[in-house]
């Protein structure tokens, strides 16, 4: 992830599946000097490349709420590597609604929900309806319609 105010963060998560959900392990590392954060904007648009067997190349702009009603806005590039060797036929759009909140000074909780699309025109069309201004909940409720 490089930050428009200088800085980068990396990351690898690793994703196994654990009852119902998905359960995973993050770890971060980077040069970012950020304040603490309370919350993403969003939602978000990832779009999905393919880049071989079991593998996915993705980018998406992302924005992050500060303590102090600031907003710091970066560009993630993610690299996804899965058990197949089966590869993308085109391009995905994954829309991505996501909050976060504190639970320590260096931890984070995420709740997200996914939607992926085989086409721009109607990932387009979702977006537009998670960025109306609904309360969360409601877009999450939207999201799992879709």
């Amino acid at each position: 992830m490089v930050f428009e105010q200088g800085g980068t963060l990396s990351s690898t998560i690793r994703v196994h599946r654990n009852g119902d959900g998905l359960l995973g392990d993050l770890r971060i590392w980077g040069t970012a000097q950020l304040p603490p954060l309370v919350d993403v904007g969003g939602p978000f648009q990832e779009r999905f490349q393919p880049a071989g067997p079991g593998r996915i190349d993705g980018t998406f702009p992302i924005a992050f709420l500060t303590e102090t009603g600031g907003t710091i806005r970066a560009v993630a590039s993610t690299r996804y590597a899965l058990e197949t060797v089966q590869t993308l036929p085109c391009d995905h759009f994954r829309n991505i609604l996501l909050t976060m909140s504190r639970t320590g000074p260096l931890s984070l909780r995420q709740r997200e929900k996914i939607v992926l699309f085989d086409n721009k025109a109607d990932a387009s069309r979702h977006m537009a309806a998670l960025e109306r201004n609904l309360p969360l909940e409601e877009r999450f409720a939207m999201a799992e319609a879709a």
